[in-house]
């Protein structure tokens, strides 16, 4: 697997496809390229959904299809990305900061992850858009970083 794939100023987290979702290409990463700020903002709460008053933290996110188009005769080796939701602001709960900062810590709170993943909600074409962890593909990453190579 390219790093480039995975590579983000926070972390890429993969996504899977899901069927409910008619988009063409799927996105396969939300990625995270920054967290600042401290704030208290409305929040969902992870397990009930309820909207809540916490202290959070600003992040930049995207949602995008990467792939790394192999080299052929005529062209080099070229990675693209197409993103399906621009950049925007987030804040999320500060205690989540660490749960997403890692892929191994992703993979260690993945139930949680997918749960606040699950929470995320869109309109227009992107309605019946539905993230997960690609939990293959996170190990994949994982396995790549611990690679001393």
């Amino acid at each position: 697997m390219k790093r480039e794939l995975y590579q983000a100023g926070v972390v890429a987290i993969p996504l899977k496809v899901k069927a409910e979702s008619n988009l063409n290409p799927h996105p396969n990463y939300i990625v995270f390229d920054n967290v600042f700020g401290k704030i208290k903002a409305e929040s969902p709460n992870i397990q009930t959904g309820n909207v809540e008053v916490v202290d959070c933290m600003q992040t930049v996110y995207k949602i995008v299809y990467r792939e790394v188009l192999e080299e052929t005769v005529n062209k080099p080796e070229e990675f693209i990305e197409r993103t399906l939701l621009p950049q925007e602001n987030l804040a999320i709960p500060a205690m989540m900061v660490p749960v997403i900062f890692t892929h191994q810590s992703i993979k260690e709170n993945l139930a949680i992850v997918n749960l606040a993943l699950s929470r995320f909600s869109f309109r227009g074409v992107l309605s019946n858009l539905v993230l997960e962890v690609d939990e293959t593909v996170l190990d994949e990453i994982i396995a790549q970083e611990n690679d001393p190579q």
